[in-house]
């Protein structure tokens, strides 16, 4: 919905937002960056975004910065945000089948009690697509938001899929949300923030009397040797004291950091797990597969890439709309490369490799025929 008076209304909201994005392809953060990404584009390539001609220059005039900000601070954020998540779902529906939740915090935004806003955001195992973000209210934190983000998917699509979760998300009424409710599993890192559940968690699977079930060896991965070794257990929920609870896991990670082919540092984790998959549903080998994917969509996969190659810390656009609108369209930049490299139509391997090949007028075609 347009927010904005028809009287004198030059840009379309729609020509507006593909302006934006495509000002974020070539490298643009703030609103006045746009304006000058914008003011490069040719006539031609104004009009394939859909501008309209000024009736008395009979040219093709891109958004200032003043329209951008206009735009995007009165734009329906929770709902631009649901529509760019359905788009998201359609182009592959299978990504549902494994979702990673966690919250991230926009540092540049800034709220009416002064801190910043946080987003609690699904992501998919498969091609790490953001699915779907839901705003953390003023003096809350995720846990409430979690059933309200899960809502906002399509009602059956998580029959039967896993949802992944650090440690704050393990919750009785959250396991009861997603087993009971949504019909699917769910698997939550184990701290102390549960009374009982992981000291039940400690005398089940002792660090020593670990009895590896899996055993990935060895591995070089970013200039460093890692070993992770899964054991679990099989009990029941009355058992582990958390609803729809079948299995207590246990992780043991061994990393040694290499320089010039010498190990440096040498570091261990040890670490718990719970999971409603019933024992015989995934092996051991498939369920550290999804605990490294949680960790590889969520932080490296979203919220990296996002601080990183996109700069949404450096951001300096305040406002928690604002924020909300920009968070959304990065999510878009880091779902269509995604998407290219998942349909093979691209042979970079890293998403701003992704952005230096792609010339200006690829990234309007891209962004015409994607949306």
């Amino acid at each position: 919905k347009e927010p904005r008076r028809g009287h004198g209304l030059r840009h379309r909201q729609p020509f507006v937002l593909a302006c934006a994005v495509v000002a974020m392809l070539l490298g643009a953060g703030g609103y006045q960056a746009f304006e000058d990404e914008c003011n490069k584009l040719t006539q031609r390539q104004l009009r394939a975004l859909g501008c309209r001609r000024d009736p008395q220059t009979k040219l093709y005039r891109p958004p200032s910065d003043s329209t951008f900000f206009r735009v995007i601070n009165r734009l329906d954020a929770v709902e631009f945000d649901l529509r760019l998540g359905q788009w998201m779902m359609a182009q592959e529906i299978s990504i549902l089948q494994g979702l990673a939740v966690d919250g991230k915090c926009l540092r540049g935004s800034g709220r009416t009690d002064g801190k910043p806003l946080q987003l609690l955001s699904a992501v998919s195992h498969r091609l790490r697509l953001t699915v779907a973000q839901e705003p953390i209210q003023e003096k809350s934190n995720e846990i409430p938001a979690l059933k309200p983000l899960l809502n906002k998917l399509p009602k059956g699509a998580l029959e039967g899929s896993l949802i992944s979760a650090d440690a704050l998300h393990c919750q009785q009424e959250s396991a009861r949300f997603i087993t009971q409710e949504l019909g699917a599993d769910y698997l939550f890192g184990l701290k102390g923030n549960q009374s009982g559940i992981l000291e039940r968690a400690q005398l089940k699977l002792p660090q020593p009397f670990f009895s590896a079930e899996y055993d990935s060896g060895w591995t070089k991965e970013h200039g460093r040797l890692v070993r992770w070794r899964l054991q679990r257990v099989s009990l029941s929920p009355e058992e582990a004291g958390l609803c729809g609870c079948w299995q207590f896991l246990a992780v043991w990670r061994e990393r040694q950091e290499l320089r010039q082919g010498k190990v440096t540092v040498a570091s261990e984790e040890y670490s718990f797990y719970c999971t409603s998959a019933a024992p015989g549903q995934y092996s051991a080998e498939q369920l550290l597969e999804k605990i490294r994917e949680h960790w590889s969509a969520s932080e490296n996969g979203a919220h990296y890439r996002r601080d990183v190659s996109l700069g949404e810390d450096a951001s300096r656009i305040s406002g928690p709309k604002g924020a909300y609108v920009m968070a959304t369209l990065r999510n878009l930049l880091l779902g269509l490369f995604e998407l290219q490299k998942h349909h093979g139509q691209t042979q970079a391997r890293t998403f701003p490799g992704w952005r230096r090949k792609l010339t200006q007028t690829q990234k309007i075609q891209l962004l015409i025929r994607k949306t």
